[in-house]
């Protein structure tokens, strides 16, 4: 596990691990050609684009039963 677990609406979706943020691959997420099971998000400044990746990616995770 990560440093830190990041959740969205109560789903897990990303953990912060040695200062990077890395994202679960999902398919709606996999337009940005990820090619491991964690995508590594470069441009975490960027909230357009961080906000649309844990939206996404939130979407095609199951939610808690």
């Amino acid at each position: 596990m990560g440093e830190y677990l990041l959740y969205y609406n109560d789903i897990l979706f990303d953990e912060i691990c040695d200062n990077n943020l890395l994202v679960k691959i999902v398919n709606s997420n996999g337009k940005n050609n990820m090619q491991k099971q964690m995508y590594l998000v470069d441009d975490i400044d960027n909230k357009e684009i961080l906000r649309e990746i844990v939206i996404e990616t939130c979407e095609d995770l199951p939610s808690k039963k």
